[in-house]
């Protein structure tokens, strides 16, 4: 408690017979007053006067107190407005009314000063008696309750659970998760550490750039979450940063749009400044036109994505200076308009998958595995590049259909004349290409022949010597083998093989009586060990045949040739004819 002391009357009762209000009038004598503001509970100006005879009258300069708990009153020598002033609730009001604040100009009880808002309902219980005010919600309970929160209102839970117009936006762990259900929820630049989930079909006609770190763009089915690109050039530029997208659907409506611009190369820097990565995966590029044009990056990594009606005119899938090149589990298929079913038209008129010439940098390594791909017309499968260099190329385990290819090819570069791909190239010497259907192995070997030499190979005693061939040495097949017209056969593959070879020779010897003379395979000058066939020949132009059979590791630029020696005498051998096969 609080007391104040406050300058007050106190009643005194006066006793004579002759006062004119009767026997034993009272009257104020003023005192000291010890009061506790807090027991106050109702106040007003004092009413002088006796009630017997009527004679009252108010008088304004003095108040009546009650307070809780006493029977009588207590007379304050204030005027009413003074003494409230000390109360809390203000000045001059009735202490069972309340005001909202200081400013307010009217008093009331409790139950009339509070308004109910929207979704808000306010009930008096025990009326008439110990009252209480209940203040109940309507969305008390979200989980048992419907409710609406109107457009144009963001609701955040927690902190980190956002909805914004009907999306959900999600903080948490350093990353923004967003729902994208209409173009203007993706930005023209993404923004950092954010996943953009796309949720149904959208139309886009506005460029977007990305070229800041953790942006991801996403859809939870490639059939179903669909960004379609209206727009002109590329509809996603992607500049020196990690990128990824996963289960959507991507299509372009017009012949001057892509879908993908990306560039993450800087030569003076280390790996060329290639440090960035590049992931495509479960997505479905379909109904587009020109798809992707890629410049260096340290991996390109496309996985389980569908490239189906494509319309391109320039480029697929087309790379430049990239590192690391992953192209796994993947269909191009029908590349022509699908709206032209069901006699195709539209045909894409390029190269599916494309391996641009060196510019700063040279692929590192690529693989392209369990891939269907299905050229079409003019439209070519895998396309490398003269200009180019690969320093480790796999590509194994793919599907090649040629059916519908008219001009175009299923791989290039190709053997003139046969037509088969030519793994010989500087641009595709680094690859093995294998256990493909539709295109041959990339098995390195060479068939060489010599036909009808008149040219005698000059001999001294004991001394091993080239073959002459007079320069007649054919090669009549070849995978990463050169043959020289002397009859020198070099391996210019860059993997380390180890070969068979087979070589059938005729000979006639030079000369009278008869000699004994000794056949050789020799690998870069030396003498194999072991690769010696023996044989005599008796009387001037004997003929003769023999056949050298062996094996030995071969690595880059190694060459095998064919030596003869007579150890007995000076005569010569004219070698007529040989066959000679190596492979792995």
């Amino acid at each position: 408690m609080a007391y104040t002391i406050l300058d007050g009357f106190g009643v005194r009762t006066i006793l004579t017979q002759s006062s004119p209000y009767g026997t034993n009038p009272k009257e104020l004598v003023r005192k000291q007053i010890s009061l506790d503001l807090s027991l106050v509970v109702s106040y007003s100006k004092y009413i002088l006067g006796d009630i017997r005879t009527g004679n009252l009258s108010l008088r304004s300069d003095i108040t009546e107190v009650w307070l809780n708990g006493s029977t009588q009153s207590v007379i304050i020598n204030m005027t009413p407005a003074d003494f409230g002033a000390l109360l809390p609730i203000g000045p001059g009001i009735d202490p069972s009314k309340v005001k909202v604040s200081s400013a307010d100009t009217t008093a009331d009880f409790l139950e009339n000063k509070l308004v109910a808002g929207t979704g808000i309902s306010i009930a008096k219980l025990n009326p008439g008696a110990d009252e209480d005010l209940e203040i109940r919600s309507a969305f008390e309970n979200i989980y048992l309750n419907d409710g609406n929160v109107a457009d144009g209102r963001i609701a955040t839970l927690d902190g980190t659970l956002t909805w914004d117009g009907g999306k959900e936006i999600r903080t948490v762990n350093g990353r923004i998760i967003r729902e994208v259900t209409e173009a203007s929820d993706l930005p023209a630049t993404l923004v950092a550490n954010t996943t953009y989930i796309i949720r149904g079909e959208i139309s886009i006609s506005s460029a977007i750039t990305c070229n800041v770190e953790g942006v991801e763009i996403m859809g939870l089915d490639r059939n179903l979450d669909h960004l379609i690109w209206d727009g002109v050039g590329p509809m996603i530029t992607i500049v020196d940063v990690n990128f990824g997208m996963s289960g959507i659907r991507v299509s372009g409506t017009r012949a001057t749009g892509s879908i993908i611009s990306a560039t993450n190369i800087n030569a003076g820097a280390y790996n060329a400044g290639r440090l960035k990565v590049l992931t495509f995966l479960n997505c479905q590029f379909r109904g587009t036109y020109d798809v992707m044009d890629i410049k260096g990056f340290d991996l390109v990594d496309i996985n389980n994505c569908l490239f189906f009606y494509i319309k391109a005119q320039n480029f697929g899938l087309r790379f430049e200076d990239t590192s690391k090149i992953e192209i796994t589990s993947c269909e191009l298929i029908r590349w022509f308009d699908e709206t032209t079913i069901p006699t195709p038209g539209g045909w894409a008129t390029c190269s599916m998958i494309e391996l641009l010439p060196n510019n700063l940098a040279s692929f590192g390594a690529v693989n392209i595995n369990g891939c269907v791909i299905h050229p079409q017309q003019t439209q070519n499968g895998i396309e490398i590049a003269a200009g180019s260099t690969t320093g480790f190329g796999t590509i194994s385990s793919n599907a090649f259909v040629t059916v519908g290819l008219t001009t175009g090819k299923v791989f290039l570069p190709e053997v003139p004349v046969v037509l088969s791909p030519d793994y010989s190239q500087p641009q595709t010497i680094g690859y093995d290409v294998f256990a493909n259907q539709g295109i041959l192995n990339s098995t390195s070997g060479t068939v060489q022949t010599l036909t009808g030499n008149t040219t005698d190979t000059v001999l001294s005693t004991g001394v091993p010597v080239i073959v002459n061939t007079g320069g007649g040495v054919v090669q009549q097949a070849g995978v990463r083998y050169t043959v020289s017209t002397g009859g020198r056969v070099t391996y210019i593959g860059t993997k380390q093989k180890f070969v068979s070879i087979h070589t059938t020779i005729a000979f006639q010897k030079q000369g009278g009586g008869t000699d004994p003379y000794t056949f050789y395979l020799y690998k870069n000058g030396v003498q194999l060990p072991g690769s010696q066939i023996g044989v005599v020949s008796g009387g001037a132009t004997a003929d003769g045949t023999i056949a050298l059979v062996y094996g030995t590791p071969m690595i880059q630029n190694d060459y095998i040739e064919i030596y003869v020696e007579n150890p007995s005498s000076s005569d010569n051998m004219l070698v007529k004819d040989f066959q000679m096969v190596i492979r792995e």
